[in-house]
This record gives C-alpha cells, structure tokens and sequence, in this order.
C-alpha cells in the first residue's frame, strides 16, 4: 500500500470515529428523562425508609412495652 493509501484510511477512520462519537452524545431529552426518573427513585426511597424506619421504632417501643409488662 502506498503512503496515500495509508493517509486516506487514517482520514476516514478519524473522520468515522468523531462521527460515531458525535451520534453516541447523550441527546437532552435523554438527560431530562434520566435525571428525572433518578430523583423520583432518589424520593420513592426515601419515602420508603422513613415508612421502614417509623414501623421499626414502633415495633421496637412496643417490644420494650411487652418486657416491661412481663417483667412485672
């Protein structure tokens, strides 16, 4: 293969390589759904450890409840 050659398939895999790389960009509405949906996530677990945390402080209250009246 000549030198030409050689120059010519660099060019194009450049030029082919930046071109795959502009189209694989994350596009905005893509980012808006995916920031979106992780805050909603972020919140639906939140909220689903407060409801965890409230159950396993009244369960615990009513344990120590349980102890004190079989302690008596």
């Amino acid at each position: 293969m000549s030198k030409k050659d050689w120059i010519t398939g660099l060019a194009a895999g450049i030029v082919s390589g930046i071109g795959i790389h502009n189209l694989k960009k994350e596009s905005p509405v893509y980012k808006m759904k995916y920031d979106r949906k992780k805050n909603e996530l972020y919140e639906s677990g939140k909220t689903n450890y407060h409801i965890y945390d409230s159950a396993k402080h009244r369960l615990k209250a009513e344990a120590q409840e349980n102890i004190k009246i079989k302690g008596k």
